[in-house]
Order: structure tokens, then C-alpha cells, then sequence
């Protein structure tokens, strides 16, 4: 063990290691992934690049592995990931993206080392070749790496493939592609104007209905003056006609014709 991390302190405490931006949003996609995954869940913890002591009497012993997810630590802050003061919880699931700066020793003694430490399962995904291999918990720490490109991994409800054009795809269970960070936000976005868009002819609908309302009550106020105009003009033409009556009347009671 002792070997394993002297191998791998250069990727901790040397010089700066340039990665690809293909490493570097591999490793996003996936964290955003699993963030989203367990986003409901309290008591799982996912990481990304985040040093990670596996031992208080090795202050040395910190690895900060691409991504991992630890079950039963608590999903809050923290600057670094040390298991005594997490009730000895370690994480269970490791995955390491490949960089053009990898060498195969550097992927073969990361494999052993998580094999070493009892890790449940520990990913390496090699866009450059489209290989997603996994090494699983098992008694024979130099066991082969089994091949995880579209395997389903139950405790994570997802699986992950390379695409034709070496991109990766990450799926849940049902096999629905989750969306990468940018598209995300991309269709966050389109939703939002959609909304918006949806919000503003709503107004527009409600605004013309107001108005249309407006309208109907301007009408039945002017048939309510019209009917009262006409009320009053037959009122009058009654009265003028009792006048008339009254006037004949009259006459004739003088004895002068009409």
C-alpha cells in the first residue's frame, strides 16, 4: 500500500497537471449527474476532486479522485473528506477519468489502490479509446476490469457508453440520456422563454378579455340609456296624447268642434 501511494502523490503535490477540456467536462457531466441523482437524498455525499484521507495516523494518505460518492455521509460542505470524523463511512464508489497525461501506470496503480482500500466499485472511463472499465469489491486485488460501457449500476441508477463520436452518455436505468450541464442549461433557458412567452399571451388574452368586457358593459350601458330615452319618449307621447283627449273634450263641452 505504501508503494501504491507513493505512485500516486505526483498527481497531489507536484507541479499542476494539464488535462484535456474533454477530462475536464467528462468529470462535470458526471458530477452534475450524480448531484442531480441524489439531490433528494440527505446522506449521500458526491465529490468531485475532493481530497479524500483514508487514514489519520497517514496525514499524507489524501487522494482526490475525479468523482466519488460516498453513502451515509451527510450531503453538506466540506473542503476535504476524512473518514474518522465521518464514522469511518468510506466512499464506495470511485470513477477516474483518463487524461492524455495518463500513463498506464498511473490508471494501473489507481485500480489497485482502490482495489486495496475495499472499494465497492471504481470506474475508469477512457474517452480516447470510448473503454469504460470498472473494477468490482472482490477478494483477488489483480482481478481483471470488467467491462461497464452500458452496464446498469443498480445502486447509482445509471450507466454510461461512448457515443460513435467518443462523447459520453450517461443514462438512468430506463435508459433516457441525462442532459450534459450545458444543455441543461440550454433547455432551462428555452423552458423559461417558453414560459415567459406563454405568460405574455396570457396577459395578452386576459388584457384583450378586459377589454372585450369593457366593451359589452359600454354597450349595455348605452341599451340601458337608449331604453330609458325611449321609455321617456313614450312616456311623453302618452301624456301628450291624454292632453290632446282632455283638449277635445273641452271643445266639445263649449260646444265647438274639433
Amino acid at each position: 500500500q505504501p508503494d501504491f501511494l507513493a505512485e500516486l502523490y505526483h498527481l497531489i503535490d507536484g507541479e499542476p497537471v494539464p488535462e484535456s477540456t474533454k477530462h475536464g467536462d467528462e468529470i462535470f457531466y458526471l458530477y452534475d449527474v450524480l448531484r442531480y441523482r441524489f439531490a433528494d437524498d440527505p446522506n449521500v455525499f458526491v465529490a468531485q476532486n475532493l481530497l479524500w484521507y483514508f487514514d489519520d495516523q497517514l496525514p499524507r494518505s489524501g487522494l482526490a479522485p475525479d468523482v466519488f460518492v460516498a453513502f451515509g455521509a451527510a450531503q453538506i460542505d466540506r473542503t476535504s473528506f476524512q473518514e474518522w470524523r465521518e464514522n469511518e463511512v468510506r466512499p464506495q464508489f470511485v470513477i477516474e477519468v483518463v487524461s492524455p497525461n495518463d500513463t498506464s501506470t498511473d490508471i494501473k496503480t489507481k485500480q489497485l489502490l482502490y482495489k486495496s482500500l475495499g472499494i465497492h466499485l471504481a470506474l475508469v472511463l477512457d474517452g480516447f479509446a470510448r473503454k469504460i472499465t470498472g473494477d468490482e469489491l472482490t477478494d483477488d486485488i489483480l482481478a481483471e476490469s470488467v467491462d461497464y460501457a452500458g452496464r446498469t449500476i443498480p445502486e447509482l441508477d445509471l450507466a454510461l457508453h461512448y457515443d460513435d463520436d467518443a462523447r459520453l452518455v450517461i443514462t438512468n436505468a430506463a435508459g433516457i440520456r441525462y442532459p450534459t450541464p450545458t444543455e441543461a442549461r440550454r433547455l432551462a433557458t428555452e423552458a423559461a422563454a417558453l414560459i415567459e412567452s406563454a405568460r405574455s399571451e396570457v396577459d395578452e388574452a386576459r388584457s384583450s378579455a378586459d377589454t372585450a368586457r369593457t366593451e359589452a358593459e359600454r354597450a349595455r350601458t348605452e341599451a340601458d340609456t337608449a331604453r330609458t330615452e325611449a321609455e321617456r319618449a313614450r312616456t311623453e307621447a302618452e301624456s301628450a296624447q291624454r292632453e290632446a283627449q282632455l283638449l277635445r273634450a273641452r271643445l266639445r263641452d263649449v260646444g265647438l268642434k274639433e
